[in-house]
């Protein structure tokens, strides 16, 4: 019965079209005008014959019916009706073929521009899914990122349930992206619907596209593998561009020889996850890692010896660490893990599997088999530190600790949070108490302390200083105004420019920082650091109105980091420089504030780690703005 139904609607769709096109195209009149008609039938073949009489009611009254004559329309290879010709004329049977002809050529006609405007319609549908895809991917390089706006562009033109993106890589398929559209009960889908296109470049298949599912349908229609394929032709160049940026990035982020995180990106993610455990006051610990006599395989054995020491050690560390843990580079012969979520006793943890880990480890040289040795410094936020710097200068005092011992050891830095002078034997323990104390008198200086830190490093660096006195510089930089301490509170945290008296009593801190510094052993470069970095090249500075080189080289590092921190962080009474501001003060001070050998190195160092970046990190927030001259400027 449905069968049934279903051809009768379409003879009646057949009907209705022929029925149209007379009407449009005046068939009957034309034919009236060289054929002697009485009457012309249009039969539809189907159980019923349905009859159309031409012409009007006084013909049809009148009609002679000498002949009839009648011709098949064809349409699709198909008999769909008659046109039965009646009158007079010997043209009957000619009139009956000519008009069954008309309705063939104008059914076909109709048929061939309505799959014109079809294939019209879809051809601008699909340059328009081009066109958003290529605009879409012109900006877009991680390689996440561009697989998701391919999926996403087949999932929606397509109307496909799920899109899996792969890219060859090394040899491996790997996942670029995958997406799945959720599906209600009531949706039509048909699963067996699969077809799969390639991604090339150049020739070369680089990839493929696979499609899976169809909703309303059981397959995909030559259009949808042609739009597919369209779609593969853009994806191919932009994942490969993709898959380069991704390489480069890791080669930027990642420490050639090991593997693991540079010392740049490891320092920056350290601090977003000290910034994180504030934020939320959770746990968070770090190890400082380090093969002992690593100095000694490169004397004896070469540096191909020593590097494979570094690689086994970064491949053990992979290997005990958690998913969530972050390991990186510390200097060129230490490894630094950040644990986040992490209290001391699961630090002590890690480090004791890394330690057990290290002793079944060999390296064999001139057929001589070598153990590996670790030495294992621990520091937990906020038990023993809270800021970056000194987290990590606490972990070094533990490691130097683990060294000390013979090597092949485990030590974690002690709490300091009840009595930070319990710190048996550490020359750091009692400073760090001070800082704290600093911090809770005027938080601003602990933040600027830290922003000098990360600036005096940085051109530490670029003059290749020894990791000694770097770490000189990094203790000087937290405790450079560590005398603010004795500074009355008025004068501390004025929000406005200081009188000519208070600006004296504020000079004073460099005077009481050298005090409480030159009582702790073992830090005299540090106090070189911290006496002088008011010093001026000129002789102009204060306290000891030193001048050139004269004044120590640390000092005259914690000049340039203490003026640049002065100029760009915020304050409440003005905005901190922009780089470029700050740039031009640095080079204005050159030779009279600033000693003229470092302004420029500083510089280099600055914009070659990039001066956005250093102006926009938080913490080590150094903020150039637009703002006044800086208030540091005398």
């Amino acid at each position: 019965m449905a069968t049934s139904n279903h051809v009768s609607n379409d003879l009646n769709m057949v009907e209705q079209h022929i029925r149209s096109l007379i009407i449009r195209h005046r068939l009957v009149e034309r034919l009236s005008q060289f054929c002697d008609l009485d009457e012309l039938f249009l039969r539809i073949r189907n159980d019923t014959e349905t009859i159309w009489q031409s012409g009007d009611e006084h013909f049809a009254a009148n009609s002679r019916r000498r002949a009839t004559c009648a011709a098949p329309i064809r349409f699709q290879g198909s008999v769909v009706a008659e046109a039965v010709a009646a009158g007079g004329s010997r043209l009957c049977r000619r009139a009956a073929h000519l008009f069954a002809g008309w309705m063939e050529d104008l059914l076909n006609l109709e048929q061939e521009i309505n799959s014109l405007t079809q294939e019209v319609v879809h051809s601008y549908e699909e340059l328009h899914v081009l066109y958003d895809l290529g605009t879409s991917l012109g900006g877009v390089l991680e390689l996440d990122a561009v697989g998701r706006l391919i999926g996403q562009a087949i999932l929606s033109s397509l109307q496909t349930v799920s899109v899996t993106v792969t890219l060859l890589w090394d040899g491996v398929e790997r996942v670029a992206a995958h997406l799945s559209r959720p599906v209600s009960n009531h949706q039509a889908v048909h699963n067996a619907a699969l077809a799969t296109v390639s991604l090339c470049l150049r020739g070369t298949v680089i990839g493929t596209l696979t499609v899976e599912g169809k909703l309303g349908r059981n397959d995909f229609t030559s259009g949808d593998l042609k739009l597919l394929r369209g779609i593969a032709s853009l994806a191919g160049p932009a994942l490969h561009h993709a898959k380069l940026y991704e390489i480069v990035r890791r080669q930027a982020n990642t420490d050639a020889l090991t593997g693991v995180l540079n010392h740049r990106l490891i320092q920056d993610r350290l601090r977003e996850e000290i910034e994180r455990s504030q934020r939320y006051e959770h746990p968070l610990s770090i190890a400082i890692i380090e093969i002992d006599q690593l100095k000694l395989f490169y004397d004896l054995y070469g540096h191909a010896v020593g590097n494979n020491l570094l690689v086994l050690t970064a491949d053990l560390i992979r290997s005990v660490i958690r998913a969530t843990d972050i390991a990186g580079a510390f200097g060129e012969d230490k490894f630094i893990v950040v644990l986040p979520e992490t209290h001391a006793t699961g630090a002590w943890s890690l480090g004791e599997r890394l330690v057990a880990a290290s002793k079944g480890c060999e390296v064999v040289v001139e057929g001589m088999r070598l153990s590996l040795s670790l030495s294992i410094g621990l520091a937990s936020y906020p038990e023993h530190a809270i800021t970056k710097h000194s987290l990590i200068t606490t972990a070094e005092e533990a490691l130097a600790e683990a060294k000390a011992s013979g090597g092949g050891a485990l030590r974690c830095a002690r709490e300091t949070d009840a009595n930070p002078v319990a710190w048996d034997g550490s020359t750091f323990s009692v400073l760090q108490g001070l800082v704290r104390a600093v911090d809770v008198k005027d938080h601003y200086t602990q933040e600027h302390s830290e922003v000098v830190t990360d600036a005096a490093l940085l051109l530490g660096q670029q003059l290749n200083l020894s990791e000694e006195t770097l770490r000189a510089l990094r203790i000087a930089g937290l405790l450079h105004d560590v005398g603010k301490i004795g500074i009355p509170d008025h004068i501390l945290k004025k929000p406005g420019k200081l009188t000519n008296e208070e600006y004296e009593i504020m000079k004073q801190h460099v005077v009481l920082s050298e005090m409480i510094i030159k009582g702790v052993p073992h830090l005299n470069d540090v106090l070189d650091a911290v006496a002088h970095h008011h010093e001026r090249f000129d002789g102009r500075g204060y306290p000891h109105g030193k001048q050139a080189e004269a004044i120590p080289l640390l000092g005259r590092i914690m000049a340039i980091a203490d003026a640049y921190s002065a100029m760009c962080m915020d304050r409440p009474y003005r905005k901190g420089l922009r780089w470029e501001q700050a740039r031009a003060e640095l080079e204005r001070g050159a030779g009279t504030q600033f000693d003229p050998h470092l302004v420029p190195l500083f510089i280099q160092a600055m914009e070659t780690k990039g001066a956005e970046d250093s102006a926009s990190s938080s913490r080590d927030q150094i903020s150039c703005r637009e703002g006044v001259r800086p208030a540091y400027a005398s």
